[in-house]
């Protein structure tokens, strides 16, 4: 599984593209690379557009032409007429959702196509991204085995998990530190996506939970693949359970065609 395989089925060549959120810039590389018209990768992280630029400079700078990466929010991009608008693990950390996707709306073609994927939802076991593992290897050097704690951004309060890293950094540091554990996660539920992408002037071709996607993340999390083949057993069973459905659904893949 990588960053290409949702959209192994389209075919980009001489197309226009927008990749929303996009990183380290593989994803929108490898659209260039399979023959796209126009690439225009945006991402509010500066460090990883200039990396992006970087390596197009460096490795590919065939590529310069007719693929770019902008450090920007979709509402300061002035470019129009896209064909396709993809977007990988971005959706969860953006909030007004709704009205992200009036402006995407608004600079795809009539037939336009919005394909996402996005992982892990906020209210499934790791839904906090794992920032306060992060944090406490990160400023601290005390490494928590993640798996042990599924659902813990749940049970424990932010402010308790704040104060949590804020202490131990203040302990070896010596300095204070603010923290914010959930900060640029929505905190969006399932139903909510359903309600926003069903209410957004889209078409929506598709919309799947737990897809194939969501397997790659289990196994990519947990390495020992037995284990891992049964939590994906439990996990389908459980998401089928209507009030467990929230705490069990991982990934959504969405497809919204421009009417």
């Amino acid at each position: 599984m990588n960053s290409y395989s949702f959209l192994e089925n389209i075919n980009f060549k001489n197309k226009k593209v927008l990749e929303i959120g996009s990183g380290w810039g593989a994803l929108s590389t490898k659209i260039a690379l399979s023959g796209a018209k126009k690439v225009f990768g945006i991402d509010i992280n500066k460090e990883l557009i200039d990396f992006s630029n970087n390596v197009i400079s460096k490795k590919y700078p065939y590529l310069s032409k007719n693929l770019r990466f902008v450090c920007c929010k979709i509402k300061d991009l002035k470019e129009y007429n896209f064909d396709y608008i993809v977007s990988e693990n971005t959706f969860e950390h953006i909030y007004n959702l709704d009205k992200f996707l009036d402006q995407a709306k608004k600079r795809l073609k009539i037939n336009g196509k919005l394909y996402s994927i996005f992982a892990p939802l906020y209210y499934s076991p790791f839904g906090d991204h794992r920032r306060f593992y992060r944090a406490m290897e990160r400023y601290n050097n005390i490494k928590i085995p993640q798996i042990v704690f599924p659902w813990m951004h749940l049970i424990i309060p932010d402010k308790i998990l704040n104060k949590i890293v804020e202490y131990f950094y203040r302990l070896k540091n010596n300095r204070e530190i603010k923290f914010n554990v959930h900060e640029g996660i929505n905190k969006l539920k399932l139903y909510q996506y359903k309600s926003i992408f069903h209410n957004s002037g889209f078409y929506v071709k598709s919309f799947k939970t737990n897809h194939s996607y969501f397997e790659y993340q289990i196994k990519n999390r947990i390495k020992n693949l037995t284990l891992a083949k049964m939590l994906i057993k439990i996990f389908r069973i459980m998401q089928n359970i209507a009030f467990l459905k929230e705490y069990f659904t991982v990934s959504i893949m969405v497809k919204l065609i421009k009417k």
